[in-house]
């Protein structure tokens, strides 16, 4: 039910975000047009998984696997900026929300309820992605 249930949320994605009328995506020009609401949606959601992300590092602190945690955490969105550093006048970056699931399932490793909710979801939300909108590229050229 930990898993199993959260997993079938996410899957409803779609609708979740109708429900709560959220039209937007994680890219940089819809992110500076955001209503009042949605800009709501997006600090409620960007705290929780803060809140979830300040957790698992507590647990990898505890079960002394920082070190190799943190190649994860911060190794991905180092190699992405770089590469955008990169490339960036040449088009922009679009991160998917079935991309960020995708980094944020393996940072939920531990044997807790939250992790085994965190990785249901977000498992949930990945496949919802891959699912409804198939794998798009995340670096689109001008």
């Amino acid at each position: 039910m930990g898993y199993g249930v959260p997993f079938f949320v996410a899957l409803h994605w779609e609708l979740l975000s109708q429900a709560v009328d959220a039209d937007f995506s994680l890219k940089s020009s819809d992110l500076k047009q955001l209503d009042a609401g949605e800009t709501l949606i997006v600090i409620l959601i960007g705290g929780a998984v803060l809140l979830l992300l300040a957790w698992h590092i507590r647990w990898a602190v505890h079960s002394k696997s920082l070190p190799s945690y943190l190649v994860w955490l911060i190794g991905v969105p180092a190699c992405v900026t770089l590469f955008v550093a990169w490339r960036g006048n040449e088009g922009y970056l679009h991160v998917h929300h079935y991309c960020f699931a995708a980094y944020l399932v393996p940072l939920f490793q531990f044997k807790t309820p939250i992790s085994l909710i965190s990785q249901g979801f977000f498992l949930g939300l990945l496949v919802e992605g891959v699912a409804r909108w198939g794998i798009d590229p995340l670096w689109y050229s001008c």
